[in-house]
């Protein structure tokens, strides 16, 4: 029980900068996924470009637009990882930063999976369904599978 206790307060010790980090200006970011997303569609055949609406990169696709928001950039996943890798106790810092290591380039991956997905299907599916349902529960799955990958390494 104490295990549990000790992980849970740690967990959410860890959660705070990711609330620090909504302040922080994630355009070139936000830019750099948009121009990948569009790349990756042009490469499978999917005409697409990258235009700013409000200073949002938007990636237009058959004549809609998505914009790409600091939220949809991964970077809360990336820090949801790292707080659960971070947050087991009795774990050496050897295997930590391993998993931190590992975190970063396998959230941004599969993130620019979610996004270039989420542009495609929404040609036959509701794009709200898509962003709400699929893919918040798909991300929050995505992060406790690889956590529990991480436990078993």
């Amino acid at each position: 029980m104490f295990f549990v206790l000790r992980f849970l307060v740690r967990f959410l010790i860890l959660a705070v900068p990711l609330y620090l980090f909504e302040r922080l200006d994630l355009f070139a970011l936000q830019d750099l996924e948009a121009k990948q997303v569009s790349y990756i569609l042009n490469l499978l055949g999917q005409e697409s470009e990258v235009v700013y609406v409000n200073n949002i990169p938007s990636i237009v696709y058959q004549g809609r637009g998505i914009g790409i928001i600091g939220a949809c950039t991964g970077y809360r996943s990336f820090f949801a990882l790292v707080a659960l890798i971070l947050a087991v106790p009795k774990v050496s810092w050897k295997k930590r930063k391993l998993g931190v290591l590992l975190a970063l380039p396998s959230i941004y991956i599969f993130n620019l999976m979610r996004l270039v997905s989420t542009v495609l299907l929404s040609q036959f599916i509701e794009f709200q369904v898509i962003h709400d349902y699929l893919w918040i529960y798909g991300m929050t799955f995505l992060v406790l599978l690889l956590w529990l990958f991480w436990l078993k390494l």
